[in-house]
């Protein structure tokens, strides 16, 4: 009897154990996954500034922040797109299954399957991006989504159709389960890693332009801040400017105006001209965070603000 209970105590351990993994695991996932967008866009945002996003400290929930922003568009065009091909494929999938269709399934089988190799082969290129294929087709695109999107849509057609010519050659009663089932499993993996891909590059390319508008706005969304320090600093910009306010302001004599805080780490921070240097373009200031200056942020009004 108390075997028996032991049992059933462990089976019924178990059983809680495999469902709480069917939570966790999945939940781990996507975490993962948008930790992995959020950095990949802090990282293009920054190194248009000339900043390696490891420099600022940042935290897992600082990346899960910037995930949203990178993933809103292309995760609601996926699911939109996934719907509408799942739909798509069930229906394709149904009617060619019917026996009266066997002349045209085995034509539809062939043709998928055809067009499918030569998109997956499509692959190499699109992901290695050898010097031919830029010169004689990426060249020829237009830069941004259309460049670094396109092409690997391509490649995830060509999944899709291999996936749709292994489900019909499985129904008009290929040999060996078996392995046809692994194929499907393959194309799926291959979808998948397609889309991560794409998403990845999409993140990047978000990054990258919403550095580019944080520029053309002349960075009016981030801080301005008044800098004051114990000695002269050299201005980044022409725009900047620094004055000397004379020995009564000891020991922080020497103040800059019209940076912007474009991020703060524990021991650095990174400043930005608020007006682009004609000669010099965006030029980040990097001041220690010490003893040595003291920072002023502005508020919305002129001449509120904390030290």
């Amino acid at each position: 009897m108390g075997r028996q209970q032991v049992t059933e105590e462990k089976s019924k351990s178990k059983s809680f154990v495999e469902k709480a993994a069917y939570v966790v695991t999945p939940g781990t996932a996507v975490l993962g996954l948008l930790y992995y967008f959020g950095a990949t866009y802090w990282n293009a945002y920054y190194a248009y500034f000339g900043i390696r996003v490891n420099q600022l400290d940042y935290s897992i929930q600082d990346y899960l922040l910037g995930s949203p922003q990178a993933l809103f568009l292309p995760v609601w065009v996926l699911l939109t797109l996934g719907v509408l091909v799942f739909f798509t494929f069930r229906w394709a999938e149904r009617e060619l299954a019917r026996p009266r269709h066997t002349q045209l399934r085995t034509l539809v089988c062939r043709s998928a399957a055809a067009a499918g190799v030569a998109l997956l082969l499509l692959g190499f290129p699109v992901f290695l991006e050898p010097p031919w294929w830029s010169d004689l087709v990426l060249s020829r695109l237009r830069s941004g989504w259309p460049r670094d999107l396109v092409p690997t849509l391509f490649v995830a057609i060509g999944a899709v159709l291999m996936l749709l010519a292994l489900r019909l050659y499985h129904r008009s009663g290929g040999q060996d389960e078996g392995p046809w089932r692994l194929a499907e499993g393959f194309m799926v993996a291959v979808l998948a890693m397609v889309l991560f891909f794409d998403v990845a590059r999409y993140a990047r390319g978000v990054g990258e332009s919403s550095a580019a508008a944080e520029a053309q706005r002349h960075f009016s969304d981030l801080p301005a801040v008044l800098v004051h320090a114990r000695e002269p600093i050299e201005p980044a910009s022409a725009a900047i400017r620094c004055v000397d306010e004379g020995k009564q302001h000891q020991p922080f004599r020497y103040r800059c105006e019209g940076y912007r805080v474009l991020a703060h780490s524990k021991t650095h921070y990174y400043l930005i001209p608020g007006d682009r240097d004609p000669q010099w373009g965006d030029v980040t200031m990097i001041l220690m965070d010490d003893a040595s200056i003291r920072v002023q942020v502005r508020g919305e009004y002129w001449g509120t603000g904390a030290s």
